[in-house]
Protein backbone atom coordinates (compact mmCIF):
# COMPACT_ATOMS: atom_id res chain seq x y z
CA UNK A 1 0.00 0.00 0.00
CA UNK A 2 1.51 3.60 -0.83
CA UNK A 3 -1.28 5.90 -0.43
CA UNK A 4 -4.91 5.42 1.33
CA UNK A 5 -7.78 6.16 -1.32
CA UNK A 6 -9.82 9.18 -1.26
CA UNK A 7 -13.18 6.84 -0.70
CA UNK A 8 -11.58 5.27 2.39
CA UNK A 9 -10.20 9.30 4.04
CA UNK A 10 -11.87 9.50 7.13
CA UNK A 11 -13.92 12.46 8.25
CA UNK A 12 -11.73 15.77 8.92
CA UNK A 13 -8.48 14.89 6.63
CA UNK A 14 -7.83 17.00 3.39
CA UNK A 15 -7.94 14.57 0.13
CA UNK A 16 -6.25 15.55 -1.91
CA UNK A 17 -3.22 15.82 -0.03
CA UNK A 18 -1.52 19.55 0.16
CA UNK A 19 -0.11 20.52 -3.24
CA UNK A 20 3.75 19.68 -3.37
CA UNK A 21 7.07 21.42 -5.17
CA UNK A 22 9.65 19.65 -5.80
CA UNK A 23 12.88 19.78 -4.79
CA UNK A 24 15.07 21.45 -7.31
CA UNK A 25 16.41 19.12 -10.07
CA UNK A 26 13.53 17.35 -10.86
CA UNK A 27 12.38 16.71 -14.55
CA UNK A 28 10.32 13.93 -14.64
CA UNK A 29 9.59 12.22 -18.22
CA UNK A 30 10.04 8.49 -17.92
CA UNK A 31 7.15 7.64 -16.89
CA UNK A 32 5.51 9.03 -19.77
CA UNK A 33 8.02 7.43 -22.30
CA UNK A 34 6.09 4.57 -22.45
CA UNK A 35 1.85 4.86 -22.30
CA UNK A 36 1.80 1.21 -20.78
CA UNK A 37 3.46 2.64 -17.36
CA UNK A 38 0.90 5.29 -16.28
CA UNK A 39 -2.48 5.04 -14.62
CA UNK A 40 -5.22 4.36 -14.58
CA UNK A 41 -6.22 3.32 -17.62
CA UNK A 42 -5.25 -0.39 -16.39
CA UNK A 43 -2.26 -1.57 -14.33
CA UNK A 44 0.71 -0.09 -15.28
CA UNK A 45 2.61 -2.89 -16.93
CA UNK A 46 6.31 -2.29 -16.44
CA UNK A 47 7.77 -5.62 -17.88
CA UNK A 48 9.48 -3.78 -20.66
CA UNK A 49 11.84 -2.58 -18.36
CA UNK A 50 14.95 -4.18 -17.32
CA UNK A 51 14.96 -5.71 -13.70
CA UNK A 52 18.48 -4.70 -12.08
CA UNK A 53 19.59 -5.76 -8.63
CA UNK A 54 19.36 -3.06 -5.71
CA UNK A 55 22.96 -2.25 -5.44
CA UNK A 56 24.22 -2.19 -9.28
CA UNK A 57 23.23 1.39 -10.36
CA UNK A 58 23.73 3.21 -6.67
CA UNK A 59 25.84 5.64 -8.85
CA UNK A 60 23.00 6.44 -10.77
CA UNK A 61 20.59 7.72 -7.77
CA UNK A 62 20.10 11.05 -7.58
CA UNK A 63 16.95 11.68 -5.36
CA UNK A 64 15.09 9.47 -2.64
CA UNK A 65 11.25 9.46 -1.51
CA UNK A 66 10.94 8.31 1.79
CA UNK A 67 8.32 5.32 2.88
CA UNK A 68 7.03 7.06 6.00
CA UNK A 69 5.15 3.86 7.20
CA UNK A 70 6.55 0.51 5.63
CA UNK A 71 4.14 -2.23 6.78
CA UNK A 72 3.87 -5.71 5.75
CA UNK A 73 0.50 -7.70 6.20
CA UNK A 74 0.35 -11.45 5.37
CA UNK A 75 -2.39 -15.25 6.89
CA UNK A 76 -0.37 -16.75 9.18
CA UNK A 77 -1.98 -19.78 7.90
CA UNK A 78 -2.22 -19.61 4.20
CA UNK A 79 -5.89 -19.43 3.12
CA UNK A 80 -7.61 -18.47 5.96
CA UNK A 81 -8.16 -14.44 5.98
CA UNK A 82 -9.16 -14.20 9.85
CA UNK A 83 -5.14 -15.03 10.49
CA UNK A 84 -4.09 -11.95 9.20
CA UNK A 85 -1.29 -10.14 10.54
CA UNK A 86 -0.07 -6.65 10.45
CA UNK A 87 3.19 -5.56 10.99
CA UNK A 88 4.32 -1.87 10.99
CA UNK A 89 7.95 -0.96 10.84
CA UNK A 90 9.76 2.11 11.87
CA UNK A 91 9.17 5.40 10.47
CA UNK A 92 11.09 6.24 7.16
CA UNK A 93 13.25 3.57 7.56
CA UNK A 94 12.57 2.42 3.71
CA UNK A 95 12.98 4.76 0.64
CA UNK A 96 12.61 4.88 -3.28
CA UNK A 97 15.81 5.59 -5.09
CA UNK A 98 15.48 7.07 -8.69
CA UNK A 99 17.09 9.39 -11.07
CA UNK A 100 15.86 13.46 -12.08
CA UNK A 101 14.05 11.38 -14.82
CA UNK A 102 11.71 9.48 -12.43
CA UNK A 103 13.13 6.02 -12.75
CA UNK A 104 13.44 3.74 -9.54
CA UNK A 105 17.50 2.06 -9.33
CA UNK A 106 16.74 0.68 -5.99
CA UNK A 107 14.35 0.41 -2.56
CA UNK A 108 15.34 0.27 0.36
CA UNK A 109 13.37 -2.00 2.28
CA UNK A 110 13.47 -2.40 6.36
CA UNK A 111 15.44 -4.77 8.64
CA UNK A 112 13.70 -5.07 12.38
CA UNK A 113 15.55 -6.80 15.60
CA UNK A 114 14.49 -7.61 18.89
CA UNK A 115 15.61 -9.08 21.83
CA UNK A 116 16.50 -12.57 22.81
CA UNK A 117 17.39 -12.61 25.89
CA UNK A 118 20.77 -14.32 26.13
CA UNK A 119 21.27 -15.33 22.68
CA UNK A 120 21.45 -12.01 21.93
CA UNK A 121 18.95 -10.13 19.14
CA UNK A 122 16.89 -11.55 16.81
CA UNK A 123 16.70 -9.86 13.31
CA UNK A 124 14.40 -10.15 10.38
CA UNK A 125 15.07 -8.24 7.10
CA UNK A 126 13.59 -7.74 3.80
CA UNK A 127 16.40 -8.08 1.60
CA UNK A 128 15.42 -6.57 -2.04
CA UNK A 129 16.68 -8.96 -5.06
CA UNK A 130 14.96 -7.03 -8.12
CA UNK A 131 13.51 -3.72 -8.71
CA UNK A 132 12.04 -1.86 -11.14
CA UNK A 133 9.50 0.97 -12.04
CA UNK A 134 8.86 4.50 -11.78
CA UNK A 135 8.16 7.66 -9.11
CA UNK A 136 6.20 11.28 -10.06
CA UNK A 137 7.04 13.47 -7.59
CA UNK A 138 4.49 15.97 -8.14
CA UNK A 139 1.86 13.35 -7.80
CA UNK A 140 3.27 11.51 -5.42
CA UNK A 141 2.54 8.68 -7.28
CA UNK A 142 4.76 5.26 -7.66
CA UNK A 143 4.47 2.00 -9.72
CA UNK A 144 7.42 -0.50 -9.06
CA UNK A 145 8.12 -4.39 -9.11
CA UNK A 146 10.70 -5.62 -7.05
CA UNK A 147 11.66 -9.11 -5.75
CA UNK A 148 12.39 -9.44 -2.06
CA UNK A 149 14.07 -12.43 0.19
CA UNK A 150 13.06 -12.19 4.06
CA UNK A 151 16.36 -13.29 6.10
CA UNK A 152 16.40 -14.40 9.72
CA UNK A 153 19.36 -14.63 11.90
CA UNK A 154 20.87 -13.31 15.68
CA UNK A 155 23.26 -11.30 16.12
CA UNK A 156 25.49 -11.91 19.29
CA UNK A 157 28.52 -10.95 21.44
CA UNK A 158 29.83 -14.85 22.09
CA UNK A 159 32.99 -13.73 23.71
CA UNK A 160 30.84 -12.09 26.52
CA UNK A 161 29.09 -15.26 27.22
CA UNK A 162 31.79 -18.26 27.73
CA UNK A 163 28.76 -20.97 27.38
CA UNK A 164 26.70 -19.19 24.60
CA UNK A 165 30.46 -19.15 22.51
CA UNK A 166 30.52 -22.74 23.09
CA UNK A 167 26.82 -23.76 21.95
CA UNK A 168 27.66 -21.13 18.96
CA UNK A 169 30.64 -22.92 18.08
CA UNK A 170 29.05 -26.63 18.28
CA UNK A 171 26.17 -24.90 16.23
CA UNK A 172 28.14 -23.09 13.59
CA UNK A 173 30.07 -26.34 13.07
CA UNK A 174 27.31 -28.67 13.34
CA UNK A 175 23.96 -27.03 12.42
CA UNK A 176 24.85 -24.28 10.72
CA UNK A 177 23.31 -21.78 12.87
CA UNK A 178 22.01 -18.57 11.57
CA UNK A 179 24.67 -16.70 14.26
CA UNK A 180 25.35 -14.46 11.17
CA UNK A 181 23.28 -12.84 8.21
CA UNK A 182 25.51 -14.58 5.97
CA UNK A 183 24.27 -18.03 7.21
CA UNK A 184 20.85 -16.71 7.66
CA UNK A 185 17.64 -18.45 7.14
CA UNK A 186 16.30 -17.14 3.93
CA UNK A 187 12.87 -17.31 2.79
CA UNK A 188 11.94 -16.47 -1.16
CA UNK A 189 8.87 -14.92 -1.85
CA UNK A 190 6.04 -14.29 -4.88
CA UNK A 191 3.58 -12.66 -6.38
CA UNK A 192 0.56 -13.49 -4.19
CA UNK A 193 -1.30 -16.48 -6.03
CA UNK A 194 1.76 -16.62 -8.70
CA UNK A 195 4.51 -19.00 -7.03
CA UNK A 196 6.07 -18.74 -10.70
CA UNK A 197 6.60 -14.72 -10.78
CA UNK A 198 9.54 -13.81 -8.03
CA UNK A 199 8.31 -10.36 -8.48
CA UNK A 200 5.01 -8.44 -6.74
CA UNK A 201 3.65 -4.86 -7.11
CA UNK A 202 3.83 -1.86 -5.30
CA UNK A 203 1.38 0.03 -6.13
CA UNK A 204 -0.56 3.39 -5.26
CA UNK A 205 -4.14 3.22 -3.00
CA UNK A 206 -4.93 0.33 -0.76
CA UNK A 207 -4.63 -3.34 -1.59
CA UNK A 208 -7.17 -4.44 -3.05
CA UNK A 209 -6.41 -8.39 -2.33
CA UNK A 210 -8.35 -7.65 1.46
CA UNK A 211 -9.95 -4.79 3.54
CA UNK A 212 -7.43 -2.99 5.48
CA UNK A 213 -8.60 -2.02 8.93
CA UNK A 214 -8.62 1.07 10.30
CA UNK A 215 -5.41 0.83 12.09
CA UNK A 216 -3.63 -0.03 9.15
CA UNK A 217 -4.51 2.61 7.58
CA UNK A 218 -1.97 5.99 8.10
CA UNK A 219 -3.43 9.10 7.09
CA UNK A 220 -1.23 12.49 8.18
CA UNK A 221 -0.78 16.05 6.55
CA UNK A 222 1.87 16.58 4.34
Amino acid sequence: MIAPDAKYCPTGQPYPPKPFDSPAGWKGGFEESNPEFSYPVRQPDLSSIPVTTNLANIDKLTRQMKVKWPEFSWQMVPGDETTRTYVKFAEYISRYGYDDEGRIWSIICPQQGATAGSIGEFNVEVTVTGVRGWVDEPKREVAAELGVMGQIWFTTDKEDNPNLKALANFMDKYMDFPFTKSKSIRLQTNEVGNPNQPLFRNEIGMSKDFKTPSFAQHWYVF
